[in-house]
């Protein structure tokens, strides 16, 4: 008898005893190392985990396919060592291999394991004789040589000189003993020459040696009053000289054997590259000092420079207890700064730098400036050609204060022409720099820093001398100029915020492209459309302001949803609207209404299959009328989800961006509540060209209900002629369309999930995703 799956149930009973058998070894495994028993909660997980690792554990049989795979490349690989003997003698033995041996590929495995480099060392004529046996030739001995004439002098090997490769160096002798030439060699060439060289040198005697030593004593003696310079190879020389144990001038060897130098020696003889080196390392510390006075003297041109050098000695004094000092440079140094603040003063009211001499550290763009790139572009901080801030140092930590300051009354007077911001300047603002008031305050308290005091007065002057405008300047942008109505206008023409004038545009477009598809794309008839619509929805939409823009080809689309694609209806922003939103129109915003009427088409296209259900009787309906129904109604749910998303998404972020606006404290801060809000936008309403794959799923499904509908018609004609006969037509059709919405909604939901999770608007991603599993279902 055998199971479903094709095994008896003897393999089963053993593999259930062999199971067994493994659980009751990992139990008493378990006892015995852990001491846990069976009434622990731990032991039946220690079980679980000590059986898997048995299970993991168990030895596997050699693989025969890897084995024979190595057999044929060592055949191959005899035969590229140009070995072709060994190669066919091991391929013939492969094939009078037995083939039902059940260890043949363990045998042949632990062969080649135990092989060691067959093409050197494999003889194939052995191997085709074994019994043949190689006659070896016995290597010649000295009892041999010495058998005819043995030698009978005591002292032949007294005095002998031995070759350079004779036993002599295998048992330890001295490699400086004399070599002689090899008695083989038959000519100059064919000899060595350093034997040559060893056979002629002659070596010294011990009176020899004796009289060295006493003419180095002698010398050394005389001569140790004077300098001996020597070169620095001659030093190497004699060093070398010394390691392999011979005299030396340098060196000497005591009693011990212990090595000594003369110290009186020394090398000074230095070579071309070290004098380079010496030269180029000296010559560092002045090309830095001189750069350092180049720029200090290119810095001088400033006339804030002698600003710093009296700001400098006016705090070294004060730090050293100088006050008769103090007060001398604090009086020059405020007398002197009076003339850098009327420049200063001018920019702070007026918003204006003039600066013909290029000193005042904020610069006018030469360049023409567009309206639209006031803030940003016509007047930025100037910097000098190392990149550093052209303004005194006592100045850098109000630099970003005053820029503002006078930035934000330039483009007040921009925006309104304000009289009294242009006339405020017929006094000396530079006046109000006290000098003898900060002395005092300086005496009263001795134990305060110079800077602190500076500061102080600097900042009592700036808060006397300009005004602060960033307030003005915020309700006149968000009130008088639109900014919080430009929100609220992209959210009544993108976000669908009047629903009704929204659907009055989107049906008499639906309503021209149908009519005529390839002769809609006239911009000026939809610009006009939709400012006779939507235009009307709010007063705060200029209605001048709302263009149409088609593109494409007239040809280049099928239907009414991929020729949406190309209609792309932008609203223009005012130019004070345009420094905050740093561009001209929102296309992204565009973008979210190209989908927006995608979904709504395809919502009015399915609402016709529906007005049809009412002519169609119980005993009509059929299979493929039942299968047409149920993908009807999951389009127009799957429809209704991303309508409900797209237009409560977009009026929620546009609600945030105008509550971050108000609470926004300059311009440079409403600038980046702005660029947030597009880039929320963007990722919500998956509008980025990284998730085009995931928007283009969702458009898909939108075409689906368009083929949809032209199916519905032609089952609905078909229905009583064919289904009454029990033949179903089209059904085959219907379940290619299910299954091509349910592969495109599978990916979007995918999708979607997998940008929840990246980050950027994730709880409005997971909603959508979780409604979109909600269909799947």
């Amino acid at each position: 008898m055998k199971c479903s799956a094709g095994i008896t149930e003897k393999d089963a009973a053993i593999g259930m005893a062999h199971a067994g058998q493994l659980n009751d070894l990992a139990e008493g495994l378990i006892g015995s190392i852990t001491a846990v028993g069976k009434k622990d909660a731990n032991f039946a997980q220690l079980r679980s985990i000590a059986v898997k690792g048995l299970r993991e554990h168990s030895h596997a049989r050699t693989n025969q396919f890897d084995v024979k795979a190595k057999l044929d490349g060592l055949v191959e690989k005899f035969a590229v060592l140009d070995r072709d003997d060994l190669s066919e003698s091991l391929q013939d033995r492969l094939n009078e291999l037995p083939a039902r041996d059940g260890f043949l590929p363990e045998v042949l495995s632990l062969l080649m394991l135990l092989s060691d480099r067959p093409v050197f060392h494999t003889n194939v004529n052995a191997l085709d004789n074994p019994n043949e046996q190689e006659t070896e030739t016995k290597a010649l001995t000295w009892a041999e040589l010495i058998a005819d004439d043995p030698p009978t002098n005591t002292g032949l090997w007294d005095d002998v000189a031995r070759g350079y490769y004779s036993s002599g160096d295998e048992a330890g002798s001295d490699d400086d003993s004399a070599r002689t030439a090899s008695t083989s060699a038959t000519s100059i060439n064919e000899s060595s020459v350093h034997d040559l060289a060893r056979q002629y040198v002659v070596q010294p005697s011990a009176e020899d040696q004796a009289a060295l030593q006493v003419l180095h004593t002698a010398r050394g003696s005389s001569d140790a009053s004077k300098q001996q310079i020597i070169p620095e190879f001659s030093v190497v020389r004699q060093s070398l000289q010394m390691l392999r144990g011979l005299d030396t001038d340098l060196f000497a060897f005591d009693h011990m054997g212990k090595v000594t130098a003369q110290r009186q020696q020394r090398t000074s003889t230095a070579t071309i590259t070290t004098t380079e080196d010496v030269t180029q390392t000296s010559a560092l510390h002045p090309c830095a000092l001189s750069q350092l006075v180049t720029r200090g003297a290119l810095n001088t041109r400033g006339s804030f420079a002698l600003l710093d050098v009296l700001y400098d000695l006016a705090c070294a004094a004060q730090l050293e207890g100088n006050e008769e000092g103090l007060e001398v440079f604090s009086r020059v140094l405020l007398d002197t700064v009076r003339t850098y603040l009327r420049p200063m003063a001018t920019w702070l009211r007026t918003g204006t730098a003039e600066d013909k001499n290029e000193s005042f550290f904020v610069e006018e763009s030469k360049a023409p400036c567009e309206p639209a790139e006031i803030w940003h572009s016509k007047y930025r901080l100037r910097h000098d050609e190392h990149g550093q801030l052209v303004a005194p140092k006592f100045l850098h930590n109000k630099l970003a204060e005053i820029f503002a300051m006078g930035k934000a009354t330039m483009f007040l007077k921009q925006l309104s022409n304000d009289d009294l911001i242009q006339n405020s300047t017929t006094r000396d603002d530079a006046e109000d720099c006290d000098v003898m008031l900060m002395s005092s305050r300086m005496l009263n308290s001795s134990f305060t820093p110079y800077s602190h005091f500076f500061d102080e007065e600097l900042a009592a002057w700036i808060s006397n001398t300009g005004e602060d405008c960033a307030p003005r300047l915020k309700l006149a942008l968000l009130h008088d100029h639109g900014v919080l109505g430009t929100l609220t206008t992209l959210s009544h023409i993108y976000s669908s915020a009047d629903a009704v004038h929204t659907g009055s545009f989107a049906e008499a477009l639906y309503e021209r492209i149908e009519r005529r598809l390839g002769t809609w794309r006239d911009a000026f008839l939809i610009t006009e459309l939709a400012r006779n619509t939507i235009g009307n929805g709010s007063s705060v939409i200029h209605k001048e302001s709302l263009t149409a823009v088609v593109d494409g080809s007239p040809n280049g689309c099928n239907g009414v949803v991929a020729a949406l694609e190309s209609l792309s209806l932008q609203y223009y922003f005012t130019w004070p609207v345009q420094n905050i939103t740093r561009e001209r129109t929102s296309a992204i915003h565009a973008r979210a209404l190209t989908l927006l009427l995608q979904t709504l088409y395809a919502q009015r296209y399915l609402r016709k299959p529906f007005t049809t259900l009412r002519l169609l009787s119980s005993q009509a309906q059929g299979p493929a009328s039942e299968s047409a129904l149920k993908l009807g109604q999951a389009l127009m749910a799957f429809c209704d989800v991303l309508h409900t998303y797209i237009t409560t998404t977009g009026n929620v972020l546009t609600a945030e961006a105008h509550a971050e606006m108000v609470r926004a404290t300059g311009v440079d801060d409403m600038v980046e509540v702005y660029a947030t809000y597009i880039a929320r936008v963007e990722r919500a309403l998956l509008l980025g060209a990284n998730v085009k794959p995931v928007r283009d799923a969702i458009v898909s499904n939108f075409a689906l209900c368009e083929r949809f509908v032209s199916l519905w018609d032609e089952v609905s004609r078909i229905r009583d002629h064919t289904e009454a006969d029990g033949h179903f037509p089209r059904l085959q059709e219907i379940d290619d369309f299910r299954r091509e919405y349910k592969a495109s909604l599978s990916f979007a939901t995918a999708g979607v999930r997998s940008l929840s999770r990246v980050g950027g608007e994730a709880a409005m991603l997971e909603m959508l995703a979780d409604r979109l599993e909600w269909l799947a279902d």
